[in-house]
């Protein structure tokens, strides 16, 4: 009876108990088993046939279901439909084994994206207690491995089977292995053994290689799941090897559990219940834990930007996706459309993956800490500091170069990004960069953000150490298309196509996936060659597809259309925070990037790398090996399908409605060919994976190939097994580079070395051909084909056509060819093709050149160069002819009209004179490296150096990726051009020079011409000013051997803005001004709208006008309140700024309480602009750039340099960068300011400029030093800082002011007149300083001019000067000592001045008056290599106030009549700057020569040229300094020496003598030196007094009020007494008398 009770009490609880599991415990597989049997079943009925049709509709959706059939070798083939059928007639005992049966009819498809993930079989795993690792010890021996065990990663499981009396093997060499589902595996290797187990139950995979890479790397082997392998049967027999010889260790495998189960009600009820089981209102999407991008609060945003904060790159992306709702749309959809083969991992797997990433993780970061420690500075401290530091000196280039690791003997990995998904660092012993690519699987903003920003940040600091780069893809399963195709295009951007060809079995479901993923601004179904938008896929032919099955019968499929999956947009959009300098740049060449691969790289992931290999972009190394003996050989990808969908994915996108359920589209379906869309799984925690979506070959010679079974080889393999954790963290990743990185030097038969000396095919024109690799080196005697230019591909006929633009719809409107992202360099003619759809109409062609005519009545220098005086006489143009002959040209589009008018105004050489037309203030043209000169030994100036230089890294990188090479500092031997004449034998410096002669036009002086092309303007220009560059530079080399070698230099082009298309070009940047203009087919018409107000305002009533002023007025003065405002809250924050810095307190406020200096600067700021506001903005924009990379190096070069030279020691005095820089240099005695402009921004930067100047003057002077002031491409500016500059230096000088003339017509008279106001300056006669109360009013000259033996004629004004002495006086007066105050600071030996001829405007008036004037020495740098006979100018244009239509805008509006006056420009954005103002020279000689034409040599020329390597270095000045500052012991000979023993005759009392410089040294002989302070020396006559201004206003006719000198203070503090007394006196003594005559 108790015997009976035990077994009815065990068969009560018995059954329970074997379906009773608590979370992470292990258990024994036979129980796991016996619980799962219970899973229901019956044949042919309910939930059985159920599945069988869900499981065929979803079959009937993949797209290698016929193709399995028959496919191409060396694949087997297998009919899974005819498996089906079998397993539908078959009766099993229970549920799990009629599942097994389906999952397994799956896994024989050995596709990792095609699955059957039975009910409850997530909740367990099968988990053996160790891991084995195999160990290659002889890498050149690969078939000697040594197999070790390891304890397993599953918590407690090796534990677990010591526990139960078993031994513990971990670390243990295994000699052989028994594996009870292997036959004769104990005759094998331990290795063998596994990979032949391998080759047989791993299904993730086709190939034998990436089969043992997952059951080794990822523990596939030893950690296995109920619905991927067959239930493990026994134990297995481990022979170990021991100190006495060999044990053999029986270890069986147990099941882990994943949840908490009760019993088998819980199971199949609650963990994975039946459709019928659950309402409709209760049932709950299953997502694995999968965070949306919807589900991100505002609040959860502001987290992530505060944990990231000192990661400005990681902030800047995150928030830009963020705000871009239409992006995170297309992540969160395609997140839940496109399965990576990690997002497919059941909960067990995940949870492996997870502990295996922290293991990692944590192994970096205690590698971090040792390596931090032994500097005594945290990790979290060091990158903290770098991002101060980057912050500190920010720009868009936003890098972190990290430097984590310590230098060591041993090669160290210094650790640069490390997340879950990312790891990069470098290698510095190997200059090596290495980067592992986790995944493609990004679902949430952070994990996004963090792969982009690790990426971006490890590959540019890779790229700016020149570094290799080694790219692993090891375990990376796919994800998302959009990022593995970033990557992509990130390292590749020239590649085209990007996109691989797909199509994909025409289905309802299909059919309604494409729509999903082409309902976005971000992803386009499109054509694959032209990228044309395809609306329906549908509508386009299908093809059908015939098979015979294994029952001979013949069945078929159809395919649709051949399509592209376009994501241009959405990788746009993220390209778009990329660092600067690396957008739109081929990263690595070939032979410098390395991509490691085990094989199980997988879907979007085989996409990305097949492309790779297809396309030979870079070298590809295969990490492990084929050990099962199979025929298949190493595939470097795997599952390279698309768009893999699963019952979640499917669910999600249901149609909702009952009423499209139930739609007769989706029911009673006769047509075979056309299936339904997939049926629910009736049971939850089925899930059925496909393949949706075939791509195919992206090599043109098997485009019809599938990448899903066409096995592309590595360049080679490397017998390296990596585990999960060994073999990624840091000693791993250095053990592996350093035996990978020897395939660095090696070339592959695939790879072509660029040879320039091998020709071009004709009809192959945009081809690059080089030598061929040959037995492992590269022939030199053959040349092929090695790629096509940049913006071509190469197509199926092996030509080199351009490629089509790859995006969205709305670009496809003619004008594809006007798309421009900003910044991004691009081959010159593709700017230029578009440039020339700008319309070109003769009436609109009319209307510019009669406005321009206009503008050129009143400039100064338009007659005057039709007939310029010696020795310009060669440079004879008349500019009124050319415009006659333009017009009459017929001209195919607007850019050759407008380009013909620019080099018209280039010819005039004024650097003030430009005209800018339409349409091409976006675009600048550079070439990838300007040119320097080196002049070795500066006693041969005539032996020149010729060297190539980088000029912009933005360029020069895009170009050295199109070549394959770089060519810095290579000697140049040869230069041709195309827009200049070739002379044979000519020197390479001589051609530049003579380039520059002819074609720079910002100076008549040759020598500041050649400086000005060396500086930049050779390499970098515009359309305004120059030809159209569409071709090349040809440029000779000297190479290592002696011999030489021809390369081209390619323009290339880049625009400042986002263009997207013509119609935006044409929008922004040249739309018509009025409704009269014609445009042309291609360019978006005026808007109708605008044109009916414009032509409405245009017929308004004067009286209308008024009102329209009157209103403009209003609202000026309400804008004043608001700028007093913001006028006052500024002054607030500078004055808190510089709290501690009395002396710029001091200037500051002297500045801001002169209410008429401010307004003067203000106005002066508009009318007196340098050379470099005048350019086009692209050109600006490129120009800042270069400042921008020079700025960086220098900064860095003065971190890292103490001193450049023994005796120069630096005192820095004050610096604004690009304006003005002074110091003081003790050990030389000198005191050195480079004033590089007279423009300044705001008004800090002036007082800020004022106080440099006065603080660096003081300094010299106190200290008895000598003074030098270095003016080199200074192009003007602000005639108020170059007078104050003056005034400060000579104030003892007269005149202090210059000279100017002007052409007399009513808008210049306009223009002159707002000169001078009366508070802040005034008109005054250049000789007398009388004030004039109008020029107009002064007595005109007509000049008349021969120009084709026809008369023209010009009035000009009289002589006048513009004269605000006193208001300097006043704003200087108290910023020097009173010692110093009134004299002229520096004897002219002790001053000298530094000029490379591109001193312009304000600078120009300013140098020249000083040369004239004798006050200071000056030296040139550079050389007059051409034109002679023109001698080196000191200055350039001797023009300033600059008159544009801008300018004549607003002073229209103070004008009571506009008839005479230049008319509008027909297209918006047309510009025209020139010279109203004529300067004429100081000499009381030569006092009508202009400046302009007046050329005045330097003391002496010095052989240097400009240099971005002095640029480029903090203290590069000092080269040049140390070798002018002996021209200070030079005497030349204006030069005289005061004397003190000279006599003064009395019939110049007033005159100052000296010992004249006579042959280099002063003689003894007595001569006149200048005039004493106070006096000027009138042309040939004696010592004259300064005249004073007669008024201080136009209004007021008073005395100039002096200042008082002490003399006359005490003179006056004395007389005052004694007058007083002495009328005392009086006073009492005609008292007295007055008294005395009463008393008579």
């Amino acid at each position: 009876m108790y015997l009976f009770a035990i077994t009815l009490l065990f068969s009560i609880f018995g059954e329970e108990d074997d379906c009773t599991f608590k979370k992470k415990e292990l258990y024994r597989i036979d129980r796991v088993v016996k619980c799962l049997q219970h899973l229901p079943y019956e044949k042919g009925k309910g939930e059985t046939a159920d599945t069988m049709k869900t499981v065929r509709s979803y079959i009937d959706c993949y797209a290698y279901r016929d193709i399995m059939i028959n496919p191409p070798s060396p694949f087997a083939g297998y009919d899974i439909l005819a498996e089906l059928k079998r397993i539908e007639n078959t009766d099993y005992a229970n549920g799990l084994d009629f599942h097994l049966a389906i999952a397994n009819a799956f896994n024989r498809l050995e596709d990792a994206h095609a699955n059957y993930i039975f009910p409850c079989s997530s909740l367990f795993a099968y988990i053996f207690p160790f891991k084995f690792v195999f160990e290659v010890p002889n890498p050149t021996k690969p078939a000697e491995i040594v197999v070790k065990i390891a304890e397993s990663l599953v918590n407690g499981a090796t534990k677990k089977f010591i526990d139960e009396g078993g031994i513990n093997i971990t670390g243990k060499e295994v000699v052989k292995l028994n594996l009870p589902d292997l036959d004769d595996s104990v005759n094998l290797k331990p290795e063998e053994a596994i990979a032949k187990w391998a080759d047989k139950f791993v299904k993730s995979s086709r190939t034998p290689a990436a089969k043992l890479a997952y059951a080794l790397t990822q523990d596939e082997f030893v950690v296995r799941g109920l619905s991927s392998y067959p239930i493990p049967e026994g134990e297995i027999g481990i022979t170990i090897k021991t100190d006495n010889g060999e044990q053999t260790v029986n270890v069986p495998f147990y099941g882990l559990s994943n949840a908490d189960i009760t019993d088998v009600n819980d199971m199949l009820s609650t963990k994975c219940p039946s459709q019928e089981r659950i309402q409709s209102n209760n049932m709950t999407e299953q997502t694995n834990g999968e965070q949306s991008l919807f589900e991100i609060e505002e609040k959860h945003f502001q987290s992530v930007m505060n944990a990231h904060k000192d990661d400005p790159l990681f902030q800047q992306i995150f928030e830009n996706i963020w705000k871009s709702q239409e992006l995170r749309k297309v992540f969160s959809k395609n997140s839940k459309i496109f399965r990576s083969s990690e997002k497919l991992l059941l909960p067990f797997e995940k949870e492996m993956r997870r502990k295996v990433e922290k293991i990692i993780s944590e192994q970096f970061a205690l590698s971090d800490k040792r390596k931090s420690c032994r500097r005594n500075l945290s990790f979290k401290e060091r990158v903290s500091e770098k991002i101060r530091k980057l912050k500190t000196n920010s720009n868009n280039d936003q890098k972190i170069p990290v430097n984590y690791t310590s230098n060591e003997e041993k090669p160290q990995l210094k650790i640069l990004k490390n997340t879950s998904h990312v790891i990069a660092g470098v290698i510095d012993a190997y200059k090596v960069g290495y980067l592992f690519v986790g995944t493609f699987e990004l679902v949430t903003t952070e994990e996004i953000v963090e792969w982009l920003s690790g990426i971006i940040n490890g590959i540019t600091y890779i790229k700016d150490h020149a570094y290799k780069l080694v790219v692993d893809l090891r375990t990376n399963g796919g994800g998302l298309f959009t990022f593995s195709d970033w990557l992509f295009k990130f390292l590749f951007p020239e590649e085209y196509p990007i996109f691989p060809t797909n199509t994909v079995v025409a289905s309802e479901y299909s059919k309604r996936h494409l729509k999903l993923i082409s309902q976005s601004p971000f992803n386009f179904i499109t054509e694959p060659m032209t990228q044309e938008l395809i609306n329906d896929v549908w509508e386009k032919p299908k093809k059908t597809v015939p098979v015979i099955d294994e029952d001979g019968q013949e069945r078929s499929q159809d395919w649709v259309y051949r399509f592209v999956e376009d994501y241009e947009r959405a990788l746009q959009s993220i390209l778009q925070d990329v660092p600067l300098s690396y957008r739109n740049v081929r990263m690595f060449a070939p032979s410098d990037i390395m991509f490691l691969t085990d094989g199980t790289c997988g879907s979007a992931c085989g996409r990305l790398l097949k492309h790779v290999k297809e396309k030979k972009l870079g070298k590809v190394v295969g990490l492990g090996g084929v050990l099962s003996g199979s025929s298949i050989p190493f595939d470097i990808a795997s599952f390279a399908g698309s768009s893999v969908i699963d019952t979640n994915v499917v669910e999600r996108n249901r149609p909702q409605s009952r009423a499209m359920n139930e739609n007769t589209q989706f029911q009673n379906v006769t047509n075979e060919n056309v299936f339904p869309y997939p049926g629910k799984v009736p049971r939850l925690s089925t899930n059925i994976r496909i393949s949706l979506i075939a791509a195919y070959s992206h090599d043109w010679n098997t485009p019809d190939e599938l990448l899903e079974f066409k096995i592309i080889e590595p360049d080679e393999i490397f017998p390296i097994y990596a585990d999960l954790i060994n073999g990624f963290n840091p000693e791993g990743i250095v053990k592996t580079v350093a035996q990978v990185k020897s395939s660095f030097d090696k070339c592959y038969d695939w790879e072509v070395k660029d040879n320039y000396a091998c020709s071009i095919p004709s009809g192959n024109e945009h081809a690059v051909f080089g030598n061929p690799c040959a037995s492992g080196s590269f022939n030199e005697n053959q040349c092929k084909l090695s790629r096509c230019e940049r913006g071509y591909y190469l197509n199926k006929e092996g030509k080199c056509k351009k490629r089509p633009y790859m995006g969205p719809s709305e670009y496809h409107v003619d004008d594809t060819i006007c798309k421009f992202p900003q910044m991004e360099p691009g081959r010159a003619d593709r700017f230029i093709d578009c440039l020339k759809q700008l319309p070109y109409d003769k009436n609109e062609a009319a209307k510019t050149l009669k406005s321009i005519r206009g503008y050129l009545d009143m400039y100064a220098y338009r007659d005057i160069m039709a007939n310029p005086p010696a020795p310009f006489k060669s440079d004879k143009f008349d500019i009124l002819t050319e415009l006659d002959r333009i017009e009459k040209t017929e001209y195919t589009s607007g850019l050759d009209f407008h380009n013909a008018i620019g080099l018209a105004f280039s010819k005039m050489k004024d650097s003030v004179s430009i005209y800018q037309f339409p349409c091409s203030q976006p675009f600048a043209f550079a070439l990838p490296y300007n040119f320097k000169f080196e002049v070795p030994d500066p006693s041969k100036p005539d032996e020149i150096i010729v060297k190539l230089v980088e000029l912009l890294p933005l360029v020069t990188q895009v170009y050295e990726k199109d070549i394959g090479r770089s060519f810095k500092e290579r000697i140049v031997t040869k230069i041709t051009m195309d827009d200049l004449a070739e002379v044979a034998n000519e020197k390479p410096e001589v051609t530049i020079a003579r380039w520059c002669d002819e074609n720079i036009p910002f100076s008549k002086s040759p020598a500041a011409r050649l400086n000005y092309g060396l500086e930049k303007h050779f390499a970098i220009r515009s359309l305004t000013s120059y030809a159209v560059m569409d071709g090349s530079v040809k440029v000779t080399l000297k190479k290592d051997d002696g011999g030489t070698e021809t390369i081209p230099l390619y323009w290339y082009g880049m625009s400042t803005s986002e263009i997207s298309s013509s119609g935006v070009l044409y929008d922004n940047f040249c739309k018509a001004a009025s409704s009269t203009s014609n445009d042309e087919k291609g360019w978006k018409t005026t808007d109708e709208k605008g044109t009916k107000q414009l032509q409405k305002l245009l017929q308004s009533t004067k009286m209308h006008q008024k009102k329209l002023i009157d209103e403009y007025k209003l609202s000026v003065n309400m804008s004043k309140e608001q700028i007093k405002m913001q006028d006052e809250a500024e002054i607030r924050k500078i004055r808190e700024k510089y709290a501690n810095d009395t002396q710029f307190i001091n200037v500051f406020e002297k500045f801001i309480t002169n209410k008429p200096l401010r307004a003067m600067l203000a106005k002066d700021r508009i009318l007196h602009q340098p050379l470099e506001h005048l350019l086009p903005p692209a050109v600006q924009e490129l120009h800042k750039l270069m400042e921008e990379e020079n700025q960086k190096m220098a900064a860095e070069s003065k971190r890292k340099q103490s001193r450049s030279n023994d005796a120069a020691e630096v005192k820095e005095i004050g610096e604004i960068p690009n304006v003005i820089h002074g110091v003081v240099i003790p050990g030389w005695k000198i005191g050195y300011c480079s004033i590089k402009s007279f423009s300044v921004s705001a008004e800090e930067d002036f007082s800020k400029f004022v106080q440099i100047v006065v603080n660096v003057v003081q300094e010299a002077k106190n200290n008895n030093f000598k003074m030098v002031f270095d003016v080199r491409g200074n192009g003007g500016g602000s005639s108020i800082l170059s007078s104050i500059v003056y005034h400060l230096l000579f104030s003892e000088t007269f005149p202090l002011n210059s000279r100017y003339k002007y052409v007399r017509a009513k808008p210049s008279d306009a223009f002159v007149a707002t000169l001078a106001d009366g508070e802040t300056s005034l008109f005054t006669d250049y000789e007398t300083l009388d004030v004039i109360d109008k020029v107009a009013n002064i007595p005109t000259t007509e000049k008349k001019t021969i120009v084709d033996g026809k008369e023209r004629f010009q009035t000009w004004s009289g002589s006048f000067a513009i004269n605000y002495d006193r208001l300097l006086y006043s704003f200087i007066d108290g910023l020097i000592p009173s010692s110093l105050y009134g004299k002229n600071l520096f004897d002219p030996n002790d001053l000298l001045f530094v000029t490379d001829g591109e001193c312009a405007a304000a600078c120009s008036l300013f140098l020249k008056q000083v040369k004239e004037s004798q006050l200071a020495k000056v030296v040139g740098v550079g050389g007059v290599l051409t034109r002679k006979d023109v001698g080196f100018d000191i200055a350039s244009s001797g023009a300033n106030s600059v008159l544009s239509p801008s300018i004549l805008k607003e002073l229209k509006c103070e004008t009571e009549t506009t008839e005479d006056w230049p008319s509008q420009f027909p297209r918006q954005n047309t510009d025209v700057t020139l010279a109203v103002l004529a300067g004429y020279s100081s000499d009381w000689k030569t006092p009508d020569e202009q400046l302009e034409f007046k050329v005045i040599e330097p003391d002496v020329v010095y052989p240097y040229y400009p240099s971005l390597e002095e640029a480029r270095n903090a203290n590069g000045y000092l080269t040049l300094l140390a070798n002018v500052k002996k021209y200070f012991d030079v005497c030349y000979g204006w030069q005289v020496k005061v004397n003190g023993s000279c006599a003064v005759p009395d019939t110049d009392a007033n005159a100052v003598y000296g010992n004249p410089c006579k042959e280099g040294k002063f003689a003894d002989t007595c001569v006149f030196a200048r005039c004493a302070s106070g006096y000027y020396r009138y042309k040939d006559s004696k010592c004259v007094k300064s005249p004073v201004m007669t008024q201080l206003t136009k209004e007021e006719n008073q005395p100039t009020k002096k200042k008082l000198s002490v003399g006359a203070i005490v003179a006056i503090s004395v007389s005052v007494p004694v007058f007083v007394i002495v009328i005392v006196i009086i006073i009492i003594i005609c008292v007295c008398k007055k008294k005395n005559k009463y008393a008579l």
